[in-house]
């Protein structure tokens, strides 16, 4: 996508709120008792977003996969 945008002086980039909420929301269940799980699915998720919007593209066992693009 950046590739496309020529020189623009700007990166552009996903709205990732959906995929970082999802799984928060699938932890937690409006249960207290699931705060903890609930934060440590909305720390991976975060990690995970972050990656992808560098390019730093990882599979499901977390190992980085090479996606060709800096």
């Amino acid at each position: 996508m950046n590739a496309m945008a020529g020189n623009a002086p700007w990166e552009l980039s996903f709205s990732y709120g959906r995929a970082l909420q999802q799984p928060v929301l699938q932890a937690w269940q409006g249960k207290p008792e699931n705060s903890k799980a609930a934060q440590n699915a909305l720390y991976k998720r975060a990690k995970l977003n972050g990656a992808a919007a560098l390019w730093q593209l990882f599979n499901g066992d977390g190992k980085r996969i090479n996606s060709g693009y800096s």
